[in-house]
């Protein structure tokens, strides 16, 4: 590498650990499908959508009832606005008869700067409403 030792060590601390506490902890929001897709498709979406800072690299993980679940699972990269923040989308597509049936849905993104580490959303369909 063509840098000094110690330029090495200061590139490989993040901002998390320098500024901790200053950068606020992303926002989680998971989207259910919509009513018309559930009422006229055999597979639908749900979207999570997660928006803060130094999101990247993030990993953002999707479970069905607290059992982790990448097949259906469709990321996208992380998008970076003009005043900084960024934003990371995912979609998870599964059977609507697996969205119907009740079982509970789940978005957590894994961040450096997390105390906890993680954060997550969840949702699931009411059994009594069609949506």
């Amino acid at each position: 590498s063509d840098l000094s030792p110690c330029a090495q060590q200061i590139s490989n601390i993040s901002k998390c650990a320098v500024c901790h506490g200053s950068i606020p902890e992303p926002l989680v929001f998971l989207l259910k499908p919509s009513i018309q897709d559930v009422m006229t498709l055999e597979k639908v979406n749900m979207t999570c959508l997660v928006l803060g800072y130094e999101l990247y690299p993030s990993k953002l993980t999707w479970e069905v009832n607290k059992a982790e679940r990448t097949q259906g699972v469709h990321a996208m990269a992380v998008k970076t606005y003009p005043n900084q923040t960024q934003f990371l989308t995912s979609i998870l597509t599964v059977d609507v008869a697996e969205w119907s049936s009740g079982k509970t849905f789940a978005c957590s993104v894994i961040h450096r700067c997390l105390p906890q580490q993680k954060i997550s959303a969840e949702i699931k369909k009411a059994l009594d409403r069609k949506s």
